[in-house]
């Protein structure tokens, strides 16, 4: 889950950031600050998806903090996943689990 837009998880490739997506204009600048990282980025294009990839390692540790952030907000632990995305589905404050995602399969992938 990414709250408002996917261009807020690839800005957070770049850098820390919390910002509003809320409203069509609070999008709109977050693609322009992706933009300023990435200016040929267009939805779907598989160049800059990869060029934007390449720091996917930053992006996890900001997706991270962000959440970290949230637990003061009473953001519920992974101990119940069901309480947890219910609260994120019902905040308007700007997150990203895509990184724990990432985690997980790189956790499975050193198991194997």
């Amino acid at each position: 889950m990414t709250t408002g837009c996917l261009e807020y998880w690839l800005l957070l490739h770049y850098r820390y950031i919390v910002p509003p997506l809320q409203t069509k204009a609070d999008k709109e600048n977050i693609l322009r600050e992706l933009k300023k990282n990435v200016p040929n980025y267009s939805k779907g294009d598989e160049t800059t998806i990869f060029q934007i990839a390449r720091n996917y390692n930053v992006a996890v540790e900001n997706g991270d903090k962000t959440l970290n952030n949230l637990l003061a907000e009473g953001l519920p632990t992974l101990d119940d996943t069901d309480d947890r995305n219910k609260w994120l589905c019902g905040t308007s404050l700007s997150f990203s689990t895509v990184q724990e995602a990432i985690i997980f399969l790189e956790n499975l992938q050193e198991s194997m």
